[in-house]
């Protein structure tokens, strides 16, 4: 961590570091720094630090939570978290006020959450940083997500989709009227990939407007229809099909009411949006308690999209082996599959090897670099429909997408592997890992 040296140790020639640079709160709810003068005085430099620090390790979050007398901060990185810093609580709690007031949230409220965010920049990237805050044990636990806005993947391959996929979620959107959901854990990439569904479809050959909020991403010809929300949603809906769109992208579907005016114009337009289910088959059971129908579920609904995000292995260091032939048929890898890849093996301490040892440069010796989506989807299939129908478990849902051949999470982490875009063992660790 950053955070300051001790007077009595002296670095010679230490690189000058370049702190971030805040520029003000998303809300566009202005900090009164000079009203909170003492706060700054104590917080801002071990704020900037904590930041700086998060940005120059690859983290995408930072998770700072109280621990008796001490704050602990966590790094996560690529997914996985690292242990960054202790530092008193009393520290940690004037740099998370520190950070409440640079978002533009309420520094006198600590028993409620709070959520916010604001722009920064370092070395001329852009980022937004996305803030929450709730209630701890004495003191205020902390979220910081951290998006650089140059290298946000937004295309759906970018984001992992496959040319089948898309092809599928094209046919699934846009052919006919009904309803795709995206849902899955928090973190789990659920807003980027609602996203990656609507920039897959043709947007030239069909009418695609957005009623929710696009949360100012760039959607290439598919425009905002204007509408009140005071009318209420069945309103907007009602008004905009008399353009008749082919899509329309929704906000999150958060209860049974919004899911019920969904299904009821289903057969009209295809609806786009968010699910908030762990899984596809917890999706459709989610689907099918708010509407309390399962045929209505089983004829508006299209498909359910779940992504999980997976390791990239480093290209400048991972490292190349030949696997045992009976391993790759019992894990299901194509029979042509003679080499595969893995992170670097640092060498045994205490060996010649090992003191000359230097980690790589580019993913600073973690061996992985960046991720990217796996994505698993349950089709509307006349077998799930009967499925839906007949008020299925999610097992028996899942027994089902296999029997179709649907696109599973395990077919295409392995592929990823066959193709030495990931590990074996970041497979397993991504499935050994309980959900959000």
């Amino acid at each position: 961590m950053i955070f300051r040296r001790s007077k009595q140790v002296e670095v010679e020639d230490e690189p000058e570091i370049e702190y971030v640079l805040f520029q003000g709160p998303l809300n566009g709810v202005q900090p009164n720094l000079a009203a909170n003068a003492k706060l700054a005085q104590a917080a801002l430099v071990p704020t900037k630090e904590l930041i700086t620090d998060a940005i120059l390790r690859r983290a995408e979050m930072i998770r700072l939570d109280p621990k008796g007398n001490a704050a602990v901060v966590r790094l996560y990185v690529d997914g996985v978290p690292y242990p960054a810093a202790r530092m008193p609580r009393q520290q940690g709690t004037a740099v998370t006020q520190m950070i409440k007031l640079l978002s533009g949230l309420d520094i006198k409220e600590r028993n409620a959450g709070q959520a916010g965010g604001l722009n920064a920049e370092h070395e001329s990237v852009k980022y937004q940083l996305k803030v929450q805050v709730a209630p701890g044990d004495g003191a205020e636990r902390l979220i910081v997500r951290i998006e650089n806005l140059k290298t946000r993947p937004e295309k759906p391959e970018d984001l992992g989709f496959s040319q089948t996929m898309r092809d599928k979620l094209r046919e699934r959107t846009t052919d006919h009227p009904g309803a795709v959901f995206c849902c899955g854990p928090g973190g789990s990439g659920v807003t980027t990939t609602t996203f990656g569904i609507l920039r897959a479809l043709d947007p030239y050959t069909r009418t695609i407007l957005t009623l929710g909020d696009t949360e100012g991403r760039k959607l290439i010809a598919m425009n905002p229809f204007e509408w009140e929300a005071s009318e209420g949603l069945e309103r907007g809906i009602q008004r905009v099909l008399r353009i008749e769109p082919n899509v329309l992208f929704v906000d999150p579907v958060r209860d049974a009411e919004t899911a019920k005016l969904l299904f009821k114009y289903s057969d009209t337009v295809s609806f786009v949006g968010e699910l908030p289910a762990k899984d596809v088959a917890t999706g459709v059971q989610q689907l099918v308690q708010w509407t309390g129908d399962t045929n209505v579920v089983a004829e508006g609904l299209n498909a359910l999209v779940s992504p999980k995000l997976i390791r990239k292995l480093c290209e400048k260091c991972k490292q190349v082996f030949k696997p045992n032939p009976k391993a790759i048929a019992k894990l299901g890898l194509p029979p042509e599959t003679h080499v595969l890849f893995r992170p670097p093996r640092p060498p045994v301490a205490g060996t010649p090897e090992a003191d000359a040892w230097v980690p790589c440069h580019k993913c600073g010796g973690i061996g992985y670099l960046g991720r990217t989506g796996i994505f698993e989807i349950l089709e509307m299939s006349p077998g799930m429909k009967d499925v839906v129908r007949a008020g299925g478990s999610p097992q028996q849902i899942r027994q089902q997408m296999k029997a179709d051949g649907m696109q599973l999470f395990q077919k295409e982490a392995l592929r990823l592997v066959a193709e030495g875009v990931t590990a074996l063992e970041e497979v397993q660790r991504v499935f050994q890992q309980p959900a959000a």
